[in-house]
This record gives C-alpha cells, sequence and structure tokens, in this order.
C-alpha cells in the first residue's frame, strides 16, 4: 500500500487488504475518521510513520507476528483504540507511535523491544498500569508523559536511562517497580515533583542503598525493596 493511499478518505469505514501486501506506506490511512477496524495481513512487515494518524474511530487493529518497523506516530490520535498487541518481532516503539490514543487501556510491549521512543505513549489517558520488559535499556524524553490514569510501572532489569518528562504530569502514579539493580541514568524531570512524596519506589534489595544514593530517585521518600517473587520473575 503506497504512501498516501487512502489518505483522509472520510467515508471510509472498513477495508481487506489482500494478502499480498507487505508494506503500508507512510500517512497510507491518515485522517480516514470513519474507519473502525482493520486486519493487517500476516506478510506485512512495515508500517510506515502516521500510517493510520488520526483515525479517530478505529478501536481495533490486529498485527501480525513478522512486522519488524512501525514508524512515528502510526497510531497517533487514534483516540478510539482501547487495545493493541504489538508483535514479538518488533524491538523499537518508535516515537509518538501512540501519542494521544486516549482511550487505549492496556499495552503488551513485546519482550525483546529494546527501546521506548520520545512521546511513545504520551497523552494516553486512559492507561491503567504498564510493564517495561528485562530487554529495554532505554525509555526516552515524554515516552509516558500526560497518562494521568496510569498508577503503577514496572521498569525491567536492563533499564539504563529514563528520559526528561517520562513520567511526567502522572498524577495518579503510585508504585514504580524499578528491577535495575544500578539505578538508571535520570534526571529531575523524569517524574513529577510531586512523586517524591505520592510515589511508592520498589527496587532489588541489595540495591537501595544505591537508589538512595542516586538523583533524582533519593528525593523518594519511599524506597522499599521489591517483594521476593517479583524480584524472582524479572530476573528470570
Amino acid at each position: 500500500i503506497g504512501d498516501y493511499a487512502f489518505n483522509d478518505c472520510s467515508g471510509l469505514t472498513n477495508i481487506d487488504l489482500p494478502d499480498s501486501v507487505t508494506s503500508i506506506g507512510d500517512y497510507a490511512f491518515a485522517l480516514c475518521s470513519s474507519l473502525t477496524s482493520i486486519e493487517i495481513p500476516a506478510g506485512v512487515t512495515s508500517i510506515g510513520k502516521s500510517a493510520f494518524y488520526n483515525c479517530t474511530s478505529l478501536t481495533d487493529i490486529t498485527l501480525p507476528e513478522g512486522i519488524t518497523s512501525i514508524g512515528n506516530s502510526a497510531f497517533s490520535y487514534c483516540t478510539s483504540l482501547s487495545s493493541v498487541a504489538i508483535p514479538n518481532s518488533v524491538k523499537c516503539i518508535e516515537e509518538e507511535t501512540f501519542r494521544g490514543c486516549s482511550a487505549l487501556r492496556t499495552i503488551d510491549i513485546p519482550d525483546d523491544v529494546t527501546t521506548i521512543g520520545r512521546g511513545a505513549f504520551m497523552n494516553c489517558e486512559g492507561l491503567l498500569s504498564v510493564v517495561i520488559p528485562n530487554c529495554v535499556s532505554t525509555i526516552s524524553h515524554n515516552a509516558f508523559y500526560g497518562c494521568t490514569a496510569l498508577s503503577s510501572v514496572a521498569i525491567g532489569c536492563a533499564a539504563k536511562e529514563i528520559g526528561t518528562q517520562a513520567f511526567a504530569h502522572c498524577p495518579r502514579l503510585k508504585d514504580v517497580f524499578c528491577h535495575a539493580a544500578s539505578a538508571p541514568k535520570a534526571n529531575s524531570q523524569t517524574f513529577d515533583k510531586n512523586a517524591s512524596r505520592s510515589t511508592s519506589l520498589h527496587v532489588p534489595g541489595a540495591s537501595v542503598e544505591n537508589y538512595k544514593a542516586t538523583m533524582p530517585w533519593s528525593t523518594f521518600v519511599s524506597i522499599t525493596p521489591l517483594p521476593a517473587e517479583d524480584s524472582e520473575q524479572q530476573d528470570m
């Protein structure tokens, strides 16, 4: 499917893509405001940037295993999308991929993802919790900025860097479970200013003192060891 192929087809409600399709181009279905669902053929390996940008009626999409590339802003502002399973073949969640998906409540991030891009889930106001897998080393700037319903975050053991405002404007964030043995690089704007008092930080038992000695983690009033079972599962 070529770039801009169905761009701004506001009357399009559904479409059957042939099995021969292997890629979906940039802006291919952008601004298709009446499109409610679409099944991506099994042979598709790439989805271009802004491919489904602002498809405000899209509630369901099936992403097959084998997709290796999902472009920047591919599903941004799909405001009716409530859940999505990202295929295990995807290794990076690009910039603003799901930005503004305000109805998104659950997200399954594959175990082999290594990077969560800038603003990837920014303003996903319905997202309740997130588990960031063990292979993720970088959580970029604004990754979960403005996720106003987010109450719990689990960060895997490979985390090395968490960017500016990655979890800012998440006023309901109550628990951060960080499994990294060494406190990831972060800064004073990674979390809300009030997070140090309103959010409990849970870290490996042997690493409590490391977090207490490392900014900005040291500002958290509550830093406690991870429950033994959670720690064992994350290390597996």
